[in-house]
């Protein structure tokens, strides 16, 4: 359906305005069009023309960082921010772009703003978790995977894989098992195939290592 979707918006490109245009492009090389580069040039544009366009900021962030330009990555997303400051998504992604480029003090700030300004923005629990680590703190790593389980079946899906990474760090292979085990019948129930499909790779390490 989404293919058929996009036909159609491709094919009524030449009604579209200049900055839908570039909005569009972009969005279409940044999922099925498959070209990161070519959603970077058309994101790239749009914001020359339109500093101000938070889906211009925020897409040409993420393709940064798909391309593995965290640096790029990061300056966009500090864009985003400060044009929307109230915007919670904006910070979590920031908080994540930091981590990646291992500026663990900013990571850490905008990860608090963003779960302040948003409670279900569970990805932002993950700097958290990497400022545990780095500290060595594993109490503080499974305060924080409690905390994302509470932000609801996304965020719990994922703290059940942070979990068992955490129970493997530690040696204790049982619990890992179980939260991983436990972590893909809830997966199945709510029908999360991507979450579903990363936790038997972490199963496997699991059963080399035992």
């Amino acid at each position: 359906e989404a293919e058929e979707l996009w036909k159609q918006a491709l094919a009524h490109m030449d009604r579209m305005t200049e900055r839908e245009k570039y909005r569009t492009l972009g969005l279409w090389f940044n999922g099925a069009g498959a070209s990161y580069e070519q959603a970077i040039e058309n994101f790239e544009k749009l914001v020359a023309l339109y500093p101000a366009d938070r889906a211009g900021q925020a897409n040409l962030a993420f393709s940064y960082f798909q391309m593995l330009d965290f640096k790029r990555a990061m300056e966009h997303g500090r864009l985003s921010v400060e044009l929307y400051p109230k915007n919670a998504r904006s910070h979590m992604n920031y908080a994540i772009y930091a981590m990646f480029t291992g500026d663990l003090k900013t990571a850490e700030t905008e990860a608090r703003t963003a779960l302040e300004l948003g409670k279900g923005q569970y990805k932002a629990y993950l700097p958290l978790a990497a400022v545990a680590f780095a500290s060595s703190d594993t109490a503080g790593m499974r305060s924080v995977y409690e905390g994302m389980r509470s932000s609801g079946s996304l965020g719990a899906s994922l703290a059940e894989h942070g979990l068992a990474d955490l129970a493997m760090y530690e040696g204790r292979w049982a619990d890992a098992e179980k939260l991983l085990r436990d972590g893909i019948v809830a997966d199945e129930k709510s029908n999360d195939r991507l979450a579903r499909a990363a936790k038997p790779s972490n199963e496997a390490v699991l059963n080399a290592q035992m």
